[in-house]
């Protein structure tokens, strides 16, 4: 009988330790093993996950003291190991000597931060100061050349309603000095356009 109070007393005193060793590691975070040198894990299988996530962004972008870009966004993923921000929703006005020279916006854009070489997915448009505009579904743009390629299909209507389409198309991104390739369809607006 006193053999069983003692065992007894021996598990109550065994119980009530483990009970202190667990609460002082949950309490002062008493860690047995070193993770310092692990290194961050930033990408599981495909997946990448970026260094900083912003809702709402805006970014005015220069080359040198040049503004080059306004670009807006509802949501930017930024990846600093290769100086890329990914935005989503997003809208962008280029500048040429300040002036605001053509508009785009894009359902996903890669942008580059060193070169702002800019990649535009899904639902591309184009809109130029003379209101010119391209649709297509991806355009990669050249900023340091200011000039586009893609080798999407591609859909241009200038102001007076006439259009063009075709597959794959380069040029600059006011519209003036552009190459379309495989030329699909070109017609004229049936109105007239109004006059100032």
């Amino acid at each position: 009988m006193l053999s069983n109070i003692i065992q007894s007393l021996n598990r109550n005193i065994l119980t009530l330790l483990l009970a202190v060793f667990c609460i002082a590691i949950f309490v002062f975070g008493v860690s047995c093993t070193d993770f310092s040198d692990k290194k961050e894990v930033k990408s599981v299988g495909d997946e990448k996950f970026p260094d900083m996530e912003i809702h709402t962004f805006f970014r005015e972008m220069f080359v040198g003291d040049i503004k080059s870009m306004d670009v807006f966004a509802t949501n930017a993923k930024m990846y600093t190991a290769n100086n890329e921000v990914e935005l989503y929703s997003t809208y962008g006005l280029l500048y040429e000597n300040d002036i605001v020279t053509s508009s785009m916006k894009a359902d996903k854009a890669i942008i580059d931060e060193d070169t702002l070489y800019t990649k535009l997915y899904s639902n591309v448009i184009l809109i130029t100061s003379n209101n010119t505009k391209l649709y297509t579904d991806y355009i990669e743009w050249d900023n340091n050349k200011r000039y586009f390629t893609t080798k999407e299909p591609v859909r241009i209507v200038q102001p007076d309603g006439s259009w063009l389409t075709g597959v794959g198309m380069e040029g600059d991104m006011n519209l003036e000095n552009i190459t379309v390739y495989n030329e699909e369809d070109e017609g004229y607006s049936d109105s007239v356009p109004a006059t100032e």
